[in-house]
């Protein structure tokens, strides 16, 4: 069989592997599937990727007598070191995060734990059913989220062959662009344009999870939001940690009438996370929630962020004060439809590509100064995110410089060119609600 393994950017291309695997029942109550790379048939590849030879590796299934499964899992693989990958991705690679056996560990514990909250017969107490008031509602909206994950997950590996003659291309700012004409049942009908870029933060993966499921700050940075504030209207939890979930969320600029929802699924564990999320019509997402409209058949064009690891083996000081100090591999990847099922111009192939990359582009920005990231430098947690009450909003803020002990509220509105620095010795406190604007702050006089 054939096999492709992918980390989930456009700076790594898949390894692909051509494998015998034996599935077999040992002894009662113990089973093992295992894997090793044959060499025998003639196969082309879809990626120049490095030679990769997979030795014996697979897992071992044992039955445990709570209803509980004990699961050993080993990788052994070989790789050609001669192509050396993208740099912020070497000590993810060769630390065995990448592609050794924690990550499948990790990614069957929590598909496990979603198939069991998938299969209950009542509501969970840690559900928030909202506008979805049925079991087989909670179900289309669970498989409509992992459709759209996998959806999301196959377009990051932009391959390279393809018979439209401008299929793929990166520019000198990183920004990878994919373009495909898209047929298939599930995705609008048409030309599709994609733009993914990876990046790292010097933040560990669960606060930058944290701040892209902040709804109170989300409409700051999703051009989906329409800078407007977003409300869930439902939520189900699909893991043991409440923060996975499928969300439906929906702009205070939408109206039954017109304009959407959004559809989200995310999760997080030991080695990262990822949050997907695309726009359903209204009308439609109501539809499929009550069982008139086949879930499957829903056209839905996923975006979202992966985060990982750096991969980076934490210091001894770390692990004897219970730190987490890695930093994030953020990959980003946006799509959108630029024309419907009818023939274009490969001309305007420029406009469209300009377009997703300005904004991804834009986004990033946004995501990075509200995580107080500017080329690789980061204030740490407890000298700046802990100051805010709530995250300012910053729609109108052209530049914000803070020095000495500054503290804000909650709900504070920031615009255009402001400075506020406390005197040595001083607590500035700036009060709930407060609205600054081209303003140098010094005291509570100036406010």
């Amino acid at each position: 069989m054939y096999e492709q393994l992918h980390i989930l950017s456009p700076l790594l291309p898949p390894r692909e592997f051509m494998i015998l695997r034996c599935c077999q029942q040992l002894e009662e109550d113990v089973w093992v599937i295992a894997d090793v790379s044959y060499h025998q048939v003639a196969f082309e590849f879809e990626f120049e990727t490095p030679a990769c030879v997979k030795r014996p590796s697979g897992c071992l299934i044992q039955a445990l007598p709570n209803g509980h499964s004990k699961v050993t899992w080993m990788e052994h693989v070989e790789v050609n070191d001669k192509v050396r990958s993208h740099r912020i991705y070497r000590d993810l690679l060769c630390g065995g995060f990448g592609y050794g056996a924690r990550r499948w560990t990790a990614t069957l514990e929590r598909m496990c734990e979603r198939l069991s909250l998938y299969s209950v017969s009542g509501l969970p107490t840690t559900d928030f059913p909202g506008v979805v008031d049925t079991m087989d509602g909670r179900k289309r909206v669970m498989d409509l989220g992992e459709r759209m994950s996998k959806n999301f997950a196959w377009i990051l590996k932009m391959p390279e062959k393809s018979g439209f003659s401008q299929q793929t291309a990166t520019n000198s700012s990183g920004v990878r662009i994919s373009v495909r004409v898209n047929e298939e049942v599930g995705q609008p009908a048409g030309l599709i344009v994609c733009a993914g870029l990876s990046l790292c933060l010097p933040l560990a993966p669960l606060q930058v999870y944290n701040f892209l499921k902040n709804l109170e700050v989300r409409h700051q940075w999703d051009v989906l939001c329409q800078a407007s504030p977003v409300t869930e209207v439902a939520r189900f939890v699909t893991g043991a940690d409440n923060k996975n979930c499928v969300n439906i969320l929906k702009p205070s600029s939408a109206t039954e009438n017109g304009a959407l929802m959004i559809i989200q699924d995310s999760f997080i564990d030991a080695l990262g996370g990822m949050v997907v999320y695309a726009p359903v019509d209204l009308r439609t997402a109501h539809a499929a929630f009550l069982g008139n409209v086949d879930p499957s058949s829903i056209p839905i064009l996923p975006s979202g962020f992966v985060i990982s690891r750096d991969g980076r083996p934490p210091s001894a000081a770390e692990l004897d004060g219970g730190l987490d100090n890695c930093k994030t591999l953020l990959t980003v990847a946006f799509q959108i439809l630029v024309t419907g099922p009818t023939m274009f111009e490969e001309d305007q192939m420029n406009e469209w590509t300009t377009k997703v990359h300005t904004l991804l582009s834009s986004t990033i920005r946004r995501v990075k100064g509200m995580l107080n990231c500017d080329d690789g430098v980061s204030v740490p947690r407890s000298r700046f995110l802990s100051r805010f009450k709530s995250i300012p909003s910053i729609i109108e803020l052209d530049s914000l410089k803070v020095a000495g002990d500054v503290w804000f509220g909650s709900g504070v509105v920031l615009k255009g060119k402001v400075s506020v620095k406390a005197n040595p010795g001083t607590k500035l406190e700036i009060p709930d609600k407060s609205v600054i604007g081209n303003k140098d702050i010094y005291s509570p006089e100036d406010l």
